[in-house]
């Protein structure tokens, strides 16, 4: 199985790279499939999946993990990278780095001890209009909701969807949202592999599939 070529050691980006391949699990990849990789991080999901993709197109705000995907998506010439972030559309929005072992937890939502940054961030929906996406893997640390409820307009075109949840960022009752969410994905998608059973997680992985 294909490897990130570099990776910070005494960080999580092992960790990760092992989150990353549990996308799988419910996903089955074919030349058809145009990804959007929606919190790219360090690339380990466009690395994973592009050699058997017709094309992945990953959005990082994050200077850094933008810098480090670069470098472990420079061998495929069907990876295209953007340094920005899927959202409301701004030239300019405060996004937050965590400064410790986790920098795929940076994230728009305040945490004690964070830095901010300015960063560019474009509508998921025209993103997906304009590739020819029909796929989506969300890992954005509590935007999710704002990333799905942008894409719901064009959620036809979505063929394959796969996003983390998390409990621990975001704003309001996070548990009441993700059962929302759940509710809408059960009227779209045929078949939804998701936890429904959620106590005391973090996050959670939910998968969407039309076949």
């Amino acid at each position: 199985m294909t490897g990130l070529t570099i990776k910070r050691p005494g960080t999580w980006d092992e960790r990760v790279e092992g989150e990353v391949r549990g996308y799988l699990k419910h996903l089955t990849l074919d030349k058809d499939q145009v990804w959007l990789d929606a919190g790219l991080n360090i690339g380990a999901f466009a690395v994973l999946v592009a050699p058997a993709v017709q094309r992945v197109i990953g959005y990082e705000p994050d200077p850094t993990n933008f810098a480090m995907a670069s470098t472990n998506c420079a061998a495929y010439t069907n990876v295209t990278l953007l340094q920005a972030a899927l959202g409301e559309p701004s030239s300019s929005r405060t996004f937050y780095l965590n400064q410790k072992k986790n920098p795929a937890s940076h994230s728009f939502y305040v945490k004690r001890g964070r830095v901010p940054i300015q960063v560019e961030c474009f509508d998921p929906a025209e993103v997906c209009l304009r590739a020819g996406v029909n796929c989506c893997k969300i890992d954005t640390e509590g935007s999710e909701d704002e990333i799905l409820s942008a894409l719901w307009p064009c959620i036809s075109n979505i063929h394959h969807l796969v996003f983390e949840y998390h409990f621990n960022m975001g704003v309001g009752n996070r548990h009441e949202q993700y059962f929302a969410i759940l509710e809408m994905l059960d009227r779209e998608f045929p078949i939804v592999f998701a936890n429904r059973k959620i106590q005391k997680h973090w996050n959670t992985t939910v998968w969407a599939s039309r076949w």
